[in-house]
């Protein structure tokens, strides 16, 4: 082990303590989602972003004309956002329901289970 010498950051900064906007689904459902998100071109696999496209149309997960529809239920305005899937995959293996809370398309998002 390594101790870490300095300030932690203060996550209440980063963690939204309200948000105007909530998607809750299925734990599995997000996992599915995820395994078909596709790295980006250039990241050498690594970056997986997974776009949710949330609005009075319905909602759908993937990238553009390869979206897939999405169960769950969303609340707010219409909202596309895109997350790294190696973020969302260890919430979406936690199982029940997860709620994604979001402000805007490029602001931090919370994780609930």
């Amino acid at each position: 082990f390594k101790l870490i010498d300095g300030t932690f950051p203060d996550w209440r900064r980063v963690d939204p303590t309200s948000t105007s906007k909530a998607l809750t689904l299925a734990a599995d459902e997000l996992a599915k989602h995820c395994k078909l998100a596709k790295p980006v071109e250039g990241s050498h696999g690594k970056y997986r972003p997974l776009t949710l496209e949330l609005n009075g149309e319905g909602l759908r997960a993937g990238q553009a004309t390869f979206a897939t529809p999405l169960s769950g239920e969303y609340q707010g305005d219409d909202l596309t956002i895109g997350i790294g899937a190696v973020w969302l995959e260890p919430v979406a293996g936690l199982g029940g329901n997860i709620t994604m809370g979001m402000n805007a398309n490029d602001g931090p998002v919370s994780l609930r289970s």
